[in-house]
C-alpha cells in the first residue's frame, strides 16, 4: 500500500507549475484579501480576489490583482525583515481563505508574504512611476503599444 504524501511533498505539488508574485526571492509583496473583489456577470456574484502590492524602486511599483482560484498558496514568513522558506507558513489553496482572518496585517489590513498563481493565471496589473513631465510624455508602454489594440 503506498504511504499518502507528506507535508513537504503535498506544498511541492501545490507550488508546481506556478509563478510568484513578487518574482524574485527573497522580496516581498503587501498582500491583501478582498472577499468581494471582482464581479461575475454572468453568475451574479462577487469573486474573492488576493491583490499584491510590490515596490519596485523608491518611485515605481506594480499592483497585482488575481482571482484567488488561481492562487496555489501564499508564502507568509515568520520575520519579514528574514525571509526563509523553512521559517514561516504556507498557505496552500483552501486555506488562504479561512486563515486570513488570523495573519498579522499592518496598519493598512497587508500581509507581507508572497503569492503563488498559476502561470497561466489572469491578473489584472497596475504599474505607478513617479515621472518628470518629460518621461510621461515620452513613456509608452512595452513595445511601443498596448497589448489590447
Amino acid at each position: 500500500m503506498a504511504s499518502p504524501l507528506s507535508p513537504i511533498q503535498i506544498q511541492h505539488l501545490h507550488l508546481a507549475g506556478t509563478v510568484s508574485i513578487p518574482r524574485h526571492f527573497p522580496e516581498l509583496g503587501r498582500i491583501w484579501y478582498l472577499p468581494e473583489g471582482a464581479e461575475d456577470d454572468d453568475e451574479n456574484r462577487k469573486t474573492p480576489v488576493l491583490r499584491v502590492e510590490h515596490a519596485l524602486t523608491h518611485t515605481a511599483s506594480v499592483t497585482r490583482t488575481c482571482l484567488l482560484e488561481e492562487v496555489r498558496a501564499v508564502f507568509v514568513p515568520k520575520k519579514p525583515s528574514k525571509v526563509d522558506l523553512k521559517k514561516g507558513r504556507f498557505l496552500l489553496g483552501a486555506e488562504i481563505a479561512n486563515a486570513w482572518p488570523h495573519l498579522k496585517k499592518d496598519a493598512d489590513g497587508a500581509v507581507l508574504g508572497i503569492v503563488h498563481v498559476f502561470e497561466t493565471a489572469r491578473t489584472h496589473t497596475e504599474v505607478s512611476m513617479g515621472l518628470t513631465a518629460i518621461q510621461s510624455v515620452e513613456f509608452s508602454p512595452p513595445q511601443g503599444k498596448l497589448w489590447c489594440e
